[in-house]
């Protein structure tokens, strides 16, 4: 047969198109530069349970936001599809996104080309649950709720290096770690965690998927 040279990545990629899922991962990513200045993000992680990697694991997918309550801004317009209600100020300053961990869902995967000529699995929405489907279930991989304002050595700890990496790059790492004016990689070597600038070709866990495209619009 003729065809096309054999890939030798052993990458896993979640198809395009809705699946169920449900949130495993809540990263505070600090402040962090963006096409369109510095912003704070956050980082939101969630498990296919129908899609499985090579070694048995369950897949995962996540999407990098803009820390914004603006209507139109990416992280209000899907928690508010997410949750299937427009969210009031009452809502919103009550809101702990800790609380979306074994929340279940729908998420829309579409791939893009990256610039390094890999393809990527990006979110680009995500919806409620259909009906039949459990609001919240347990996840396959220990849950992880790591907030720079309460900084948890242990949830830190448990994210996978490349976002360790991309976290200490931040100035309220630096001011709550006690590390300004040194690279984040030296603040990470300095607390002996295991810094990365990306995650591995091999993934031998679902948390060491690969960090997706940032979604970012001007806000």
């Amino acid at each position: 047969m003729l065809g096309f040279p054999k890939s030798n990545s052993t990458s896993f990629l979640v198809p395009a198109g809705t699946h169920q899922a449900v949130c495993y991962c809540i990263a505070d990513l600090g402040t962090q530069e963006t096409s369109f200045g510095k912003k704070p993000m956050l980082h939101i992680g969630w498990e296919i349970p129908d899609e499985r990697m090579s070694n048995g694991r369950v897949a995962v997918v996540s999407r990098r936001y803009a820390m914004s309550a603006d209507p139109k801004s990416a992280l209000r317009i899907d928690v508010e599809g997410w949750l299937g209600k427009k969210l009031t100020d009452v809502d919103l300053d009550s809101f702990n996104f800790a609380d979306l961990i074994g929340q279940c869902c729908l998420v829309s995967v579409q791939h893009s080309d990256g610039s390094n000529g890999r393809i990527y699995a990006n979110v680009k929405s995500v919806l409620p649950p259909p009906r039949g489907m459990a609001k919240k279930q347990n996840c396959e991989n220990d849950p992880v709720v790591f907030d720079l304002g309460e900084f948890d050595r242990s949830q830190y700890a448990a994210l996978p290096g490349w976002l360790q990496t991309t976290i200490a790059r931040s100035p309220e790492y630096a001011e709550v770690t006690g590390t300004i004016g040194i690279t984040a990689r030296e603040a990470l070597q300095r607390h002996g965690f295991r810094g990365e600038t990306e995650a591995p070709r091999e993934l031998p866990s679902p948390a060491k998927d690969r960090e997706l495209p940032s979604d970012e619009i001007p806000w």
